[in-house]
C-alpha cells in the first residue's frame, strides 16, 4: 500500500493603492490561505488520488469487445496484402497492491495462413475518479471504469466486463 501525504495550497493576495505602491493603502493587507487537503498514495511512482477508488477497480475483468465488435473482433486489416489481425480473447486482473496483469490472445491471417499468439504484460495502475491509468514497461494506457465495465483505449478500444 502507498503512504498518505497531505498537501496544502497557499494563495496570497496583497492589496495595493491606486498608484500601485504596495503597503500604502488604507485597506489592510489581506492574506488568503486556502487549504486543500489531498490524500495522495504513492506506489512505484504512480499517484493514486483516493484509496476507495483504487479499491473499486480491484478485480478480474474479461474482454468482451474491441472497437465496438463482440469477440473475435478485427482490429487491423489490409485486404491488398491479405493481412488481418483479430482480438479473440483477453483478461485483466487489477490487484489491491495496485499491480495488474493484462493478457490478450490474437489471431493473425496472412494470405490464408492463420496463426495465434498471446501477449501478457505486468503493470501498475492508478485511479482518479473514473479514470484508470495503466503503466507498463513500454508506456501508459488510460481507461475508464463505469460500474462493471472497464474501457481501455489502446490501438483499439477494448471493453472488459468484471467477472
Amino acid at each position: 500500500m502507498g503512504c498518505g501525504k497531505r498537501v496544502a495550497a497557499i494563495v496570497r493576495s496583497d492589496t495595493q493603492t491606486n498608484n500601485g505602491s504596495p503597503g500604502t493603502s488604507n485597506k489592510p493587507m489581506q492574506m488568503l490561505f486556502v487549504l486543500i487537503p489531498l490524500w495522495i498514495g504513492i506506489f512505484h511512482g504512480q499517484v493514486v488520488w483516493n484509496d476507495s477508488q483504487a479499491s473499486s477497480a480491484v478485480g478480474r475483468f474479461h474482454l468482451v469487445s474491441a472497437n465496438g465488435q463482440s469477440l473475435p473482433a478485427v482490429v487491423a486489416e489490409n485486404r491488398s496484402t491479405g493481412f488481418k489481425q483479430e482480438v479473440i480473447a483477453g483478461d485483466a486482473e487489477l490487484r489491491a497492491d495496485r499491480t495488474c496483469t493484462v493478457a490478450t490472445e490474437y489471431r493473425y491471417t496472412t494470405d490464408g495462413e492463420v496463426s495465434t499468439s498471446w501477449s501478457r504484460d505486468e503493470c501498475t495502475f492508478a485511479t482518479s475518479g473514473q479514470e484508470v491509468r495503466f503503466k507498463f514497461r513500454s508506456g501508459e494506457l488510460v481507461g475508464t471504469l463505469q460500474a462493471d465495465l472497464l474501457t481501455v483505449r489502446a490501438d483499439a478500444e477494448l471493453v472488459y466486463r468484471r467477472r
